[in-house]
């Protein structure tokens, strides 16, 4: 029996189950489900992001929809509400912070031989924010103004590349200038930030 390669599948492509595998090593869980490895749980956000799936129920059934491309999708192992569930309480968020700057590194170094901007000498990167908002019933954490819940989150570009060189997720009511700390600092660079 012939398959295509899925689009899931080619999206993660990106990033090998070996190497998320390495990341959730570092953050380990308590108890580790047996249904759900780490990066079946990554593969089944992801899939849950690019469909725009609003809960664990639409996610379950749209994978059991077309379950015979699971395994061919890069999912092994069994997605249902319940392991979802715990997955998403109890997996530490570092996981997905580690395998974002895995991919960051990964795509700066397909473009690090490409020359800079012609009128500027050095590299040059820009830093931005960007306000998520949030469901104040649903994210009560995330509590930025009297009756609104939001996370912000701070992406330092290069722009030779357009690919983001930096990226972290802070409350609401943290200004940007708090995230100058935090960011990378190359030598002969030139940084802005509205």
């Amino acid at each position: 029996m012939s398959y295509r390669t899925t689009v899931l599948a080619q999206v993660l492509g990106g990033l090998d189950a070996k190497e998320f595998a390495r990341c959730a090593a570092r953050h380990p869980m308590r108890r580790t489900p047996s249904a759900i490895s780490a990066y079946d749980h990554f593969a089944t956000m992801v899939f849950a992001q690019l469909t725009y799936r609003e809960s664990l129920r639409d996610i379950e059934a749209c994978l059991e929809a077309r379950r015979q491309l699971l395994y061919h999708s890069g999912i092994r192992g069994n997605v249902k509400r319940c392991n979802l569930a715990y997955a998403n309480t109890r997996r530490d968020w570092h996981v997905f912070a580690e395998a974002a700057a895995v991919l960051m590194r990964r795509a700066h170094r397909l473009y690090v031989d490409q020359p800079p901007e012609p009128d500027l000498p050095f590299a040059l990167f820009a830093l931005d924010a960007t306000l998520i908002e949030l469901s104040l019933a649903l994210f009560p954490w995330a509590r930025w103004q009297s009756s609104h819940a939001a996370v912000k989150l701070n992406v330092l570009l290069d722009l030779r590349t357009d690919i983001p060189v930096f990226a972290s997720i802070h409350e609401g009511s943290r200004h940007e200038v708090a995230s100058l700390d935090e960011i990378p600092v190359q030598p002969d660079s030139f940084y802005v930030i509205d």
